[in-house]
């Protein structure tokens, strides 16, 4: 009997330290907190260079030292088709080119004499000219007149020009012009070189300009086209593909003139005229090489064509909105060169009938499909009258059809048309912030489960009291 009260005093206290050392465990890790892993906050990024500043806190340019030199460059134009006496008009489309352009006996030559500062400064002094018409078939030309300033001794051919105190800036350029005229006895071949001397600034210089004389007759022929505009035209650039017989009000359209030289002889001095005077249309642009006088309502193009090119001259028009349906609009173009001359003409019809788009007062001037838009006066299609052009976007209307058997032979039918219109919002793709996850702040056992334990071990205890 003594036995059993000693082992079970023995089991007794097993217990109680098992108990006591569960209990303490589960105190003790119910005091930590457990954390999930997660993605860092924010990507390693390269560490930045570091600026050192070398040198006194300070720094100035006190300056820099130069010199003053003068380079002088002398050199000479020459342009044909001048016709009006000084002061001239010379640009780029009458200039002669190299040494080897080609004219013809009558043609009328522009020499321009130009003394240019390529030096690193302005440069003062007395700027002079003297050309000399003798030798290299020069008697072959006839003066006829000069800049103010210049002027002509018969009996030793010589020109001289006076273009007196110059301020001379660094990159300019400073002249004299004088014109002759090509002898009618010039044979065919004959080349005609010309050389001029510049003094200034006490520094002497030379220029020449040599040309063939030729007896061939340049040809043009020419016709002139209204083309409709397209969308990817730009001011000086068209596309010219689909031709415009008849033009409604307030369309825009292109005139394209085109010129070819059918001869073996260069057309220089050629010169295109278009008003637009007393025409119910506006300009609106036209392309490199031709320019627009607003006072004279007048386009002006001016160019050399050589043997076999063909050359075009577009410009865009607007018609008037308040020009009458059935109206013919004539527009005539005319071309000038030394050896003849052209008038090419376009007439366009205006349309009872307009496009899309195009102004309106009744649906009858607007094409099949097309009705009058009161709103805006302008022809659209009955689905687009809210629209700015004849696309646009339709209302889905599908077709539901629905059969309802009755007896053997009679089918009954019904249509719905409900009109579907789906309206879809834009998506965001939202990106959420990686946060640490923190687990329950509870070990294995929380204080219920301690207090349930320990009251199954106190039971146990006097359980086993009992039992002995």
């Amino acid at each position: 009997m003594k036995k059993k009260k000693i082992l079970a005093i023995i089991l007794v206290l097993l217990v109680v330290l098992l108990g006591g050392a569960s209990v303490y465990v589960a105190t003790q890790l119910s005091t930590r907190k457990a954390v999930a892993p997660t993605a860092p906050e924010s990507k390693p990024k390269a560490v930045e260079p570091t600026i050192e500043w070398v040198g006194s806190e300070a720094c100035t340019v006190t300056g820099v030292a130069t010199t003053t030199s003068m380079n002088l460059r002398f050199y000479k134009d020459a342009y044909s088709g001048v016709l009006q006496p000084a002061p001239y008009t010379l640009n780029s489309s009458n200039i002669l080119n190299g040494n080897d352009a080609v004219l013809k006996p009558g043609d009328t030559v522009v020499y321009w004499m130009i003394v240019q500062n390529n030096g690193d400064a302005t440069v003062s002094g007395t700027l002079t000219f003297s050309d000399v018409l003798t030798g290299d078939n020069l008697d072959m030309l006839t003066y006829l007149e000069g800049d103010s300033g210049c002027s002509y001794e018969t009996s030793t051919r010589t020109v001289t020009c006076d273009r007196g105190t110059v301020n001379a800036t660094k990159g300019l350029g400073y002249g004299k012009a004088f014109r002759v005229k090509i002898s009618d006895s010039a044979t065919d071949g004959m080349i005609i070189k010309n050389t001029f001397t510049g003094i200034f600034n006490g520094q002497n210089g030379t220029g020449y300009k040599s040309f063939v004389v030729s007896k061939k007759v340049s040809v043009l022929e020419g016709s002139k086209t209204a083309y409709k505009n397209v969308t990817s035209n730009t001011p000086g650039n068209y596309t010219l593909t689909t031709a415009a017989e008849t033009v409604s009000k307030s369309q825009i359209y292109v005139y394209t003139i085109e010129l070819k030289n059918t001869s073996t002889a260069t057309a220089s001095g050629v010169i295109v005229k278009d008003s637009l005077k007393d025409m119910p249309v506006t300009y609106m642009d036209t392309v490199a090489g031709c320019t627009w006088n607003a006072t004279n309502i007048e386009l002006t193009c001016n160019t050399s064509i050589n043997p076999g090119e063909t050359k075009k001259f577009s410009f865009r028009v607007k018609a008037s909105d308040a020009v009458a349906n059935g109206t013919v609009i004539s527009n005539t173009a005319k071309v000038t060169y030394p050896d003849g001359s052209l008038d090419l003409s376009k007439n366009s019809a205006v349309s009872t009938v307009v496009g899309c788009n195009h102004t309106c007062t009744t649906v009858e001037e607007c094409s099949t499909g097309l009705t009058c838009d009161t709103t805006t006066s302008k022809c659209r299609t009955s689905a687009c009258l809210t629209e700015d052009d004849c696309t646009c976007t339709i209302a889905v209307v599908p077709t539901v059809t629905r059969s309802a058997t009755r007896a053997s032979t009679v089918t009954a039918t019904s249509t719905i048309a409900p009109t579907v219109r789906v309206t879809v919002a834009p998506t965001e793709e939202v990106i959420a912030e990686a946060t640490p996850t923190i687990l329950p702040e509870t070990g294995i056992f929380d204080l219920p489960g301690i207090a349930a334990f320990g009251g199954g071990l106190f039971l146990a205890v006097i359980g086993i009291l009992l039992a002995l």
